[in-house]
């Protein structure tokens, strides 16, 4: 009978340890979701503090867009006339300027496009 009783004590003991540890888990389970989502809530924040921002910087970015293509479009009327006219169109005053400037937007615009593809993205 004394054996019987130590190994009932020993099972509860072992028994009583293993709760212990589940209970440890479940705490460190309940922690990690709390703070998880409380980082998720200040993510959330955040993207709603830093939405308008966002959708102005896209909004400027489509309005550069809609200036270069109306650009564009002058600096191949400008070509075509002076072509009709059968002039160089580097002999026109600032055409050069123009059209350095020009290249330079096209570039930016390759970059705005790739701003805006990834603005709308995250959305």
């Amino acid at each position: 009978m004394n054996t019987q009783k130590r190994v009932n004590e020993r099972i509860a003991k072992v028994a009583l340890k293993n709760q212990k540890v589940d209970l440890a888990k479940i705490q460190d389970l309940i922690f990690s979701a709390k703070t998880a989502k409380a980082t998720i809530e200040k993510a959330v924040e955040f993207l709603k503090e830093a939405d308008p921002l966002v959708q102005a910087a896209s909004n400027r970015l489509n309005d550069y867009n809609t200036w270069l293509d109306g650009t564009l479009k002058e600096f191949s009327i400008v070509n075509q006339d002076a072509k009709d006219l059968g002039v160089k169109p580097s002999e026109i005053q600032g055409y050069k300027e123009a059209e350095d400037f020009l290249s330079k937007a096209k570039q930016l615009k390759g970059t705005y496009d790739g701003l805006i593809k990834m603005i709308k993205s995250n959305r």
